[in-house]
């Protein structure tokens, strides 16, 4: 099964029959409908922006769900109860934990002295335990619909990878956990000259407070997925303003926009 959509369900039906549990039982837990379930197990959808509560739900790492790894864990403490992945990642602070490793064929990285550049193209077989005895955090990629020239309708959370980078560096940045990041496309040319089309945010979901002008954030407004600078007017409104002079500012109210999380990097390929 080459398409993620079919790894994903399958991944799901299994871990449902090994724990007992109905996609009733599944819906309930995670808060949705029985139908928005049967969607993902039957391959219809991935539904990504469910993943990781589904994993946490099945007691399971998120990884191995979203198929980017083969590694399964899981996640269940000596008491029975469930344990975060993050939890399990830091087990001198959770020593009661006892992980079972269910590996499944995949070329293994046997090397933990890898290059910079040997990291970045194993990243995709890089299991969680592994990432973490390299020093990395993988951040998953989202296919937002992000538009930096206008916005663009988005209406679900692809996963379409993986991105792998250095514990250290990422720390000073961050406000939460790795699992409050993801790395996005940005589309468009409305951040020039600060963002130019293709480049690659950093986006840090536990910094949603906007408590300094200007910053870059990424939001929704409305239907639209967008990356812009923003401003808290005196009235209680946002302006929301591109980088990019040609663009008019927007005017927010009422609720009309939504902060994802900050932009806190920014790459490009020269």
């Amino acid at each position: 099964m080459s398409d993620s959509r079919d790894i994903i369900a399958h991944r799901i039906r299994l871990r449902l029959k090994e724990l007992s549990m109905t996609q009733g039982d599944l819906a309930d837990a995670v808060g949705v409908t029985q139908g928005a379930i049967s969607q993902i197990i039957t391959g219809k959808t991935n539904r990504s922006t469910l993943l990781p509560v589904i994993a946490e739900h099945l007691s399971v790492n998120y990884s191995w769900i979203a198929g980017t790894t083969d590694n399964f864990i899981s996640l269940i403490g000596k008491d029975g109860s469930g344990v975060t992945e993050q939890e399990w990642l830091e087990g001198d602070r959770c020593p009661d934990i006892q992980p079972i490793y269910r590996p499944e064929p995949r070329p293994a990285v046997t090397e933990v002295s890898l290059s910079n550049s040997e990291v970045l193209q194993n990243s995709a077989v890089l299991s969680d335990a592994q990432a973490k005895q390299l020093g990395l955090a993988l951040i998953p990629e989202l296919a937002l619909g992000y538009s930096m020239g206008g916005g663009s309708v988005h209406e679900m959370y692809e996963h379409t990878g993986i991105a792998p980078f250095k514990r250290e560096w990422l720390r000073p940045m961050m406000k939460g956990s790795f699992e409050d990041l993801f790395v996005a496309k940005g589309e468009g040319d409305s951040m020039i000259p600060t963002m130019l089309d293709g480049d690659i945010v950093l986006i840090d979901t536990a910094q949603k407070d906007i408590l300094q002008q200007d910053r870059i954030w990424a939001l929704s407004y409305g239907d639209l997925g967008m990356i812009k600078r923003v401003r808290k007017l005196p009235d209680g409104g946002y302006q929301i303003n591109s980088d990019n002079q040609a663009v008019t500012p927007m005017t927010a109210y009422d609720g009309e926009m939504h902060v994802i999380g900050r932009v806190i990097w920014v790459g490009r390929r020269m």
